[in-house]
Order: C-alpha cells, then structure tokens, then sequence
C-alpha cells in the first residue's frame, strides 16, 4: 500500500511540474516572464498557437511588401506583449487582439 501511495504521490508530482508547449517558441529557453506565463498556462498556450498559425499563413499568402508590414506589427506587438509579466488577463488580452488584427489581414487576402 504505501508503495502505491508513494507511486501515486511521483506521478502527481511529475503530471503538475509539466508545461504547456507553445507554437511559436521552444518553452525549454524561454527567459521573459510573459513567455514563461505563456508556456504554462494550456489556454494562453492555445492562444499562441492560434496566433502563430494565422501569423504563418499570411506570411505565405502577402506579397512582401505587405509581409514586411505584418511582421513589423508583429515586432510591436510582442514587445507590447512581453510588457504584460504574468499578469493573465493582460496576456490574454494581447492574444485576442493580435488575432483579430490578423484575422483582418487574412480576410482580405
């Protein structure tokens, strides 16, 4: 019996030290408080992933011209989003507004 209790107590300890992957960035390297926020919260990690593959499908879709305008919004805004720390509600709160800015990019291209 404490055999299995301890068993149980290992994997429990090991299940809630796990993190959440992110998209866009490898959570092993990250340094930024935001990133970290991100990498273990599964619903802002979500959010990333989300972001990351409207960012990547225009990037394929724009002319370069119009890339280089996206990706210098990108720039801002990950310096914007980095300003958030851990706070959860302000993170989440970048996501849905840099997804909707792309979202406006994608439907018209």
């Amino acid at each position: 019996m404490k055999k299995i209790i301890a068993a149980s107590f290992t994997l429990a300890l090991f299940l809630g030290t796990t993190t959440a992957s992110a998209a866009s960035y490898n959570c092993r390297y990250t340094k930024l408080a935001a990133e970290v926020e991100i990498c273990q919260d599964g619903r802002l990690s979500r959010l990333d992933e989300q972001m990351a593959a409207k960012y990547f499908r225009l990037k394929n879709r724009l002319p370069r011209h119009l890339w280089r305008q996206v990706r210098y919004t990108q720039k801002g805004w990950l310096r914007s989003r980095n300003r958030c720390g851990y706070n959860f509600r302000c993170l989440e709160n970048s996501y849905y507004s840099r997804i909707q800015g792309l979202n406006s990019w994608l439907r018209s291209y």
